[in-house]
């Protein structure tokens, strides 16, 4: 069974640790993957699921999973998605997370070629936001 909060401090500590080094491609693939564990840590308290496939406690439908997208995983938890979607500067960070460099982080682990430095710290720019953002979030859902 997938343990999603270990994994996003894991992933989070990783993320950091290549950022500082400039390991750019294996950086924004974690980076996405901890907000991923974090997003879906929250999805499991939200809807009282220990399991993709179980039925909410909140609405009685099945949660599936949603996968590597961020933007579905949020849609999932019903608060969360009605604050992003208020929120301009959230959604572009998502879609920055998602898709660094116009590829999304789950296929980064297949290139070769660094992104440039000004494009990957604009990427972290956007990644630091959305994960500082979304601790605040998950408190008061």
């Amino acid at each position: 069974m997938d343990d999603y909060p270990l994994a996003f401090i894991s992933r989070c500590l990783d993320t950091k640790h290549l950022y500082t080094r400039e390991r750019k491609i294996l950086a924004m693939h974690l980076g996405g993957i901890s907000l991923e564990c974090l997003l879906k840590k929250t999805c499991f308290l939200y809807h009282g699921i220990t399991k993709w496939g179980e039925r909410s406690v909140r609405t009685g439908v099945k949660i599936t999973n949603p996968k590597h997208r961020l933007y579905n995983i949020v849609m999932l938890i019903g608060s969360l998605h009605t604050r992003v979607d208020a929120n301009p500067s959230i959604m572009d960070a998502i879609e920055k997370v998602q898709e660094p460099c116009g590829k999304d982080y789950i296929l980064w682990r297949y290139q070769g070629v660094e992104p440039l430095q000004a494009d990957f710290d604009a990427w972290y720019t956007s990644y630091q936001e959305l994960l500082k953002w979304l601790l605040v979030q998950v408190k008061t859902l």
